[in-house]
């Protein structure tokens, strides 16, 4: 059942491309905390599309992307004119001619999770420990390997074991019951888990944006950025995350740095 609307979804969203040929090619990763699986959570970015075609008065063709690895290859080929996308993943296409357009100014951060009793004050000091992390292509997951590499600690070698799990509250559990000794999760996960479960922070991340927008430029110039945030604005309107609504702002360069080189 999984597959078949999965296979709806993809010809739902890419019939724009058979009506344009030289639509702009919008490319979607929705957030950890959403699902293109849900026809809601669809419909609204497909709207999004209609949005950026309306602001930006060309055909755009919107496609969904439901991983962070497929989105980041297909952004390499030169498959999409624009993506919006968790930070990780706009970091990656930074490297392929993209350039960042506008971002949530709601940010996004993990922390490291150790027992009460552990011996450890930093990431450096637990050398042979195990680590336990959200799934391979997720923002918190790209966020714990950044903050890795900041400390110039080669993951692989640092730890005993590395062990990536399909729910981020399994992370967690691990460490709960002894089977890992650290465990990375988003922040707002990680204190709600702490308020009901022993644990204590052993160190956090730097915050990146929640979401974000690039483009390619020799495709859409820097002349029809405020078009596009004002449509990423009408996008945002009456939708939040947590207690805060979304809200988008211009974005930079240097913004993504802490997730730059972990897809």
């Amino acid at each position: 059942m999984r597959l078949v609307l999965l296979m709806f979804f993809s010809l739902f969203a890419a019939w724009p491309t058979a009506q344009a040929a030289d639509a702009i090619r919008l490319g979607v990763v929705a957030p950890d905390h959403e699902s293109l699986t849900a026809l809601d959570t669809m419909e609204r970015y497909r709207a999004l599309g209609e949005q950026f075609s309306t602001q930006l008065k060309t055909p755009v063709s919107f496609s969904p992307v439901y991983n962070s690895f497929t989105a980041t290859k297909r952004a390499s080929r030169g498959e999409y004119d624009m993506i919006l996308a968790p930070a990780n993943v706009v970091a990656a296409a930074l490297k392929s001619s993209f350039a960042p357009v506008a971002k949530t100014s709601n940010k996004t951060g993990i922390v490291f999770i150790v027992a009460n009793d552990a011996k450890w004050q930093t990431l450096e000091q637990a050398q042979g420990a195990r680590l336990a992390l959200p799934p391979a292509d997720s923002l918190p997951a790209s966020l714990a390997r950044g903050e890795i590499n900041l400390k110039s600690l080669e993951m692989r070698k640092h730890f005993k074991a590395v062990r990536y799990f399909r729910q981020p509250e399994a992370a967690l559990y691990s460490v709960q019951i002894g089977a890992a000794d650290i465990a990375a999760a988003d922040d707002d996960l990680a204190h709600k888990w702490l308020k009901t479960h022993s644990g204590r922070i052993l160190q956090k991340s730097t915050e990146v944006p929640l979401l974000a927008l690039a483009v390619k430029r020799d495709r859409i110039g820097a002349d029809k950025d405020d078009a596009l945030l004002a449509a990423l604005t009408r996008f945002a309107n009456g939708r939040s995350h947590g207690q805060e609504k979304l809200a988008f702002v211009v974005a930079h360069r240097e913004e993504f740095a802490a997730v730059a080189s972990t897809l």
